[in-house]
């Protein structure tokens, strides 16, 4: 598996985990404190009902007549009003008479002078049962209050439910764009990385080759020569990606820059190569701007018969670099000016990261050509 998959693949698993998690951490979260919500109201309305009630035993007892007949109109009163509003009101003394018929309750488990709430469930769902005892009364009256919370749990399912589909849905969208991210991050770094190979064989080859093989001297000349070539090549190599890595870092260290230096530099690495300085310095990271213009000449060169003069010019915050080539045509033109554009092939930083080096020093890179008669490559820069 390649360094890019299992990249890919540890950071995919831990997004998913971390996410899913957070995702099941907030649903459980959210429906614990609505449920805890719901359980308050029902206990307060639970302590309203209680208090009511037990005022109204109160007075019955106060008569000092057999309470049994009121207290079941009483009760029978309070559960058909709330039974309405989806509550189940019922009345259950010490010895287990359940007043008005309704609700049961294990009067063990009850204690004398608190309020119990709990979640049950039977056939008919889940609710929140209390059991809260009447207070002022001459017998042990408990009052006995169940809401069906069916909707409540119905309603935390599908909010799951939905959440999970989306949340695996955004997984899928993340996951490509991942994936095509690191794709990009690490196609160029792959093409170089390949393009190492071949100077490092031909410069092991030839050294081998002079220490073994009995040569003329003009072979000697042809093969140094061809050891020389690869290693500039292999520079070049090099160069790319560490004007790649500062590229990523998305900024840069300004200094004056003396742009002769620059040009002094280019014409040592390309011949026929001709400036003119009319502006003497530029302000920006002159190891990247020397790339950019090393990168410019040199794609001048290939397109130049071999010994034409390619010129370099600095003046009015700008930066040309003009040969007398082949020229582009009019979809290479678009490509070339279009900063996206992802060229293909060759070794040197490549079109779309010279448009990176430029936005890093506030400059537009842009190109002019006709067919047959050469091309200007132009850095503007804007401040």
């Amino acid at each position: 598996m390649k360094v890019r998959e299992k990249n890919y693949l540890y950071t995919l698993v831990l997004f998913i985990v971390f996410f899913f998690a957070c995702i099941l951490i907030i649903v459980q979260t959210s429906f614990s404190a609505m449920l805890d919500t719901q359980r308050e109201n029902d206990m307060n309305q639970a302590y309203f009902i209680s208090r009511a009630i037990a005022a109204d035993i109160s007075a019955l007892e106060s008569r000092q007549t057999d309470t049994t007949p009121a207290l079941r109109n009483v009760v029978s009163l309070y559960s058909n009003y709330y039974r309405k509003t989806g509550i189940t009101i019922s009345l259950i003394n010490n010895e287990g008479d359940t007043i008005p018929g309704i609700g049961t309750a294990n009067i063990d488990s009850t204690p004398e002078n608190a309020m119990v709430c709990s979640i049950q469930k039977n056939d008919e769902g889940k609710y929140i049962n209390i059991i809260n005892p009447l207070q002022e009364t001459s017998k042990d009256y408990y009052l006995i209050y169940d809401k069906n919370v069916d909707s409540l749990y119905k309603s935390h399912n599908r909010r799951t439910a939905f959440l999970v589909v989306l949340s695996v849905g955004v997984s899928v969208i993340l996951a490509c764009g991942l994936y095509f991210t690191l794709k990009r991050l690490y196609r160029p770094l792959n093409n170089l990385a390949h393009e190492l190979r071949t100077p490092l064989t031909s410069i092991q080859g030839y050294a081998q080759y002079l220490q073994i093989a009995a040569l003329s001297e003009k072979e000697r000349y042809s093969a140094t020569q061809f050891i020389i070539d690869e290693s500039r090549r292999l520079s070049e190599i090099t160069n790319s990606l560490l004007v790649m890595a500062n590229v990523r870092e998305g900024s840069i260290t300004e200094k004056k820059i003396n742009i002769k230096e620059v040009f002094d530099s280019t014409k040592m690495a390309f011949k026929d190569v001709e400036y003119t300085v009319q502006q003497k310095y530029f302000f920006g990271d002159q190891t990247l701007l020397q790339s950019l213009v090393n990168n410019l000449v040199s794609n001048a060169v290939k397109a130049s018969p071999e010994g034409d003069v390619i010129s370099l010019k600095a003046y009015d915050n700008i930066i040309e670099v003009t040969d007398h080539g082949k020229g582009m045509s009019e979809k290479e033109l678009l490509r070339a000016n279009t900063p996206g554009h992802q060229a293909k092939g060759g070794s040197g930083l490549g079109i779309p990261l010279c448009h990176q080096i430029a936005k890093l020093h506030i400059a537009k890179l842009s190109f002019e050509s006709t067919p047959g008669e050469g091309t200007t490559a132009r850095i503007t820069f804007t401040t």
